[in-house]
């Protein structure tokens, strides 16, 4: 089974969440917001692969400050005879916004978010990717800061 990691970054002073804008061309998401996405390499735990995931899109060491949401396995087929489970790790941490670069946020189309407009867009937003999962843990990793 794979281990993919879902990152979300918040920052307490100003109340924001850190996402990432894909590019239109993108399939998954067609240019929605998102969290930090990676997968696991075979010789790494879930916790080493998220605080790699961060440091690579942001630069950012958030080791010490990350706190493990939970986890979703789910099932996904490949071809109609292929199917395969992979186990979804979410995470978070908390971070200056000063500790991400401009340059970083200009280069990776990273953008600061208010956490209140985050979860307040229904789970079907066409402004966020996925189907509410990201307000969820968005929420609960605010509850646990």
């Amino acid at each position: 089974m794979r281990n993919y990691i879902v990152a979300i970054l918040l920052c307490q002073d100003t109340q924001r969440v850190l996402l990432v804008r894909e590019p239109t061309t993108s399939l998954d998401s067609n240019g929605k917001f998102l969290a930090f996405e990676g997968e696991c390499g075979q010789r790494e735990t879930v916790n080493d692969a998220a605080i790699r995931i961060i440091r690579e899109k942001t630069g950012v060491n958030v080791s010490g400050r990350l706190q493990r949401l939970g986890k979703l396995t789910l099932e996904t087929s490949i071809s109609p005879s292929t199917r395969r489970k992979g186990m979804v790790n979410y995470f978070s941490a908390s971070v200056r916004e000063s500790e991400v670069a401009t340059v970083t946020l200009d280069r990776e189309g990273l953008v600061w978010l208010p956490l209140a407009s985050v979860l307040a867009m229904p789970a079907a937003s066409n402004t966020l990717a996925g189907s509410g999962e990201l307000q969820y843990f968005t929420s609960l990793a605010l509850r646990r800061m």
